[in-house]
């Protein structure tokens, strides 16, 4: 059975609408949007993932997609479990999902820019019927910058992040060979993390700062772009700037994109409403692990009872803490346990 979603050999017109501060490297274009464009100096889109059950709407945008990439680039291709099309910068495919298909597009680079402004403009109802599960929001500055990500790192592993509720995110720096470091801030896992490194741009080197969305706040940001457009980006790139302590990495001070920008930091609103992903991780995980500890001996079931209570019942643990200089497993030895 051939699973190679419908639509990409029909043509469809679609407009030419690129930023003004983008500038086209390396390759000449051979469509209207090529990977070679990179936006300079102005907050674009760098990723779009985009998933739809309605193949209308997968359709009218998959066209777009066609209308304005080189076909010589498409080849048959298979994205977790989605069969499809890629080309240079791109991937549309179909699976089943709850028996119904299940449509995504997924666009890299400076493709994804240049088809939201594209969709935007000419596909207004198709965008809205599409789910975002991914979207990256980057700034390239102008200028060569001579930056030690390393210093920035090593400097924001040890700074207030007052704005951040005094919880640090976690820091990483992967060094490269040839001195092109990447600086990550966040988990690779957590639905925000932001990216800064050095890319080579036309001999020249520039400070990339890129974030990357995920889940609820891939959606809040999708929401934002569909009513607001991408004038939306530089207050949200703003807000991810609000809560860096910015004295160990100067250079993301002079963004001019960002001046006057009102920062507005996506973020996740608790649903307590549903309970159900909760309640199973009790089920699941906990349950289990205190019906094992309760087979253990008497002074350990009284360390659950008392957890137990205190979790309940809102009441504080009654076992006494570890006097000064005496570890937990000693003051446990010492319990009188009265069963």
């Amino acid at each position: 059975m051939n699973n190679t979603p419908r639509g990409l050999n029909v043509s469809t017109c679609g407009p030419k609408l690129e930023s003004p501060r983008a500038v086209t490297t390396g390759a000449t274009k051979t469509a209207s949007w090529s990977t070679q464009t990179v936006y300079l100096g102005s907050v674009a889109l760098d990723w779009l993932t985009l998933t739809t059950y309605d193949v209308g709407a997968f359709r009218v945008l998959a066209q777009l997609i066609e209308k304005h990439t080189p076909a010589s680039a498409r080849q048959s291709a298979q994205v977790m479990q989605y069969q499809g099309v890629k080309g240079d910068g791109y991937f549309v495919g179909m699976a089943l999902q709850r028996d119904e298909k299940h449509y995504m597009l997924r666009l890299s680079g400076s493709l994804a820019m240049s088809f939201f402004l594209a969709a935007a403009a000419s596909y207004p109802r198709a965008l809205s019927l599409c789910k975002c599960t991914r979207a990256d929001v980057q700034y390239t500055h102008d200028d060569n910058l001579e930056v030690d990500l390393s210093a920035v790192g090593s400097a924001l592993r040890e700074a207030e992040w007052l704005s951040h509720k005094g919880r640090r995110p976690r820091i990483d720096i992967f060094d490269n060979d040839d001195g092109l470091d990447t600086l990550y801030i966040g988990a690779r896992s957590s639905p925000r993390m932001q990216r800064i490194y050095i890319k080579p741009i036309d001999d020249i080197n520039r400070l990339r700062w890129e974030v990357e969305y995920k889940e609820q706040l891939a959606l809040n940001l999708w929401q934002a772009l569909l009513v607001g457009g991408i004038a939306v980006l530089p207050g949200i790139l703003a807000g991810e700037m609000s809560v860096i302590p910015l004295a160990a990495c100067p250079e993301l001070l002079a963004l001019p994109a960002l001046v006057g920008a009102v920062p507005e930091r996506l973020k996740i609103s608790r649903n307590d409403t549903n309970n159900l992903n909760a309640i199973w991780w009790l089920w699941s995980s906990v349950l289990p692990c205190v019906r094992r500890l309760q087979s253990t001996d008497g002074k350990v079931k009284v360390l659950v009872r008392e957890f137990l209570l205190s979790a309940f019942l809102g009441d504080d643990c009654d076992l006494p803490l570890p006097p000064p200089g005496m570890s937990l497993s000693d003051c446990i030895d010492r319990w009188e346990v009265v069963l």
